[in-house]
C-alpha cells in the first residue's frame, strides 16, 4: 500500500464526532499526516515505514495527541492528558516500540460516560488500526490504556497518579487547556 500528502496541517482541531468508526479512522488519518510532515516522506510503502521503529513511535505519540484532543472535546471536565511509558522489561533485549498508548487522564470527577465513550473509541481505533496492513495490530483487542485520575487520586498519590510526580520519566503532557 502507498500513501503521500502534500498539504501541510497548521492547526489541529479538538474533535467532537458522533459516529465512533468516523472519529478513530480521523483520528488515525490525522495522525499518519503529522508523522509524513514530520519526518519528510514523500510517497512509501506504508507497511514497511511504519514498521520501523522510529517512525512508528512518532505515529503512537502522533495518535495519543489526536486521542488526548478527542477526549478533551468530549468531556469538559478533563483537566489534562499525559502520556506515559510502562516500565520496560530489564529481560526484553526487543524493545519494541509499543502498540498501545498509555494515557493518564486528570478529570475532575472521573464519570462513567468518559469511561464508556473510551471504551466505544478504543475498540473503534483498534478496528481502524487493523484496517492497515500492520501485523502488530493484527491480533491486538485493544489500543487505548487509559486511566483516569482524579485530584483526590493526586493529593494521595494513589495508582497512576503517583506517576505524575515522578522524577525519572516523567509522563509527557499531550493536551492541557492552557497548550
Amino acid at each position: 500500500m502507498s500513501f503521500a500528502f502534500g498539504e501541510k496541517v497548521t492547526q489541529m482541531p479538538v474533535f467532537r464526532v458522533a459516529e465512533p468508526a468516523e472519529l478513530a479512522a480521523m483520528l488515525r488519518d490525522e495522525a499518519l499526516m503529522r508523522t509524513f510532515e514530520r519526518l519528510s516522506a514523500q510517497s512509501v510503502d506504508l507497511e514497511r515505514w511504519l514498521n520501523r521503529p522510529d517512525t512508528f513511535s512518532y505515529f503512537m505519540h502522533s495518535l495519543g495527541s489526536a486521542v488526548a484532543r478527542t477526549l478533551a472535546g468530549q468531556d469538559p471536565g478533563v483537566l489534562a492528558v499525559y502520556a506515559y511509558e510502562p516500565s520496560p522489561d530489564a529481560c526484553d533485549e526487543t524493545m519494541q516500540a509499543d502498540a498501545e498508548l498509555h494515557l493518564i487522564v486528570r478529570v475532575v470527577n472521573s464519570t462513567s460516560g468518559l469511561e464508556a465513550f473510551v471504551a466505544e473509541l478504543d475498540r473503534a481505533l483498534i478496528d481502524a488500526l487493523k484496517a492497515w496492513p500492520l501485523s502488530r495490530f493484527a491480533q491486538r483487542t485493544s489500543v487505548l490504556d487509559v486511566s483516569l485520575i482524579s485530584e483526590d487520586d493526586i493529593r494521595f498519590d494513589s495508582g497512576r497518579a503517583n506517576l505524575l510526580s515522578a522524577v525519572f520519566s516523567p509522563p509527557l503532557p499531550l493536551w492541557r487547556p492552557d497548550a
